[in-house]
């Protein structure tokens, strides 16, 4: 499978497991300056921040270990420009979705507060 479309399809996936578990989707696809955040949702009292990883295997280990300590760093201050823009004033949470999809298998496994400034 491409790279885009298998990364769109595991957005999606990643979308929908969420707002399975009562997530309210707020905003997808955040752009500013060089950054970008995947989702961004509501839950509860929490502003949630997500990074959708996808890939066809685990040969180089699980998706979310991809998510090192300078995207982690980015997705803080693309975060932070959203919170300034928008005004936000719940409590900020970095969740991973790491996902794992190819013909034979479809593995999600979504890491809640994956990640602290």
């Amino acid at each position: 499978m491409q790279k885009d479309k298998l990364g769109k399809e595991g957005e999606g996936l990643a979308l929908q497991a969420l707002l399975n578990k009562g997530y309210q989707l707020v905003e997808r696809n955040y752009r500013i300056d060089r950054g970008e955040i995947d989702l961004i949702f509501k839950d509860k009292n929490d502003i949630v921040f997500c990074e959708v990883k996808t890939r066809s295997n685990e040969y180089l280990g699980e998706p979310w270990r991809q998510v090192g300590f300078a995207k982690q760093r980015q997705l803080i201050k693309t975060a932070n420009a959203y919170i300034r823009k928008m005004d936000v004033y719940e409590e900020a949470r970095f969740d991973i979705v790491s996902i794992v999809l190819n013909e034979k298998r479809c593995k999600v496994e979504h890491i809640i507060g994956a990640f602290a400034p």
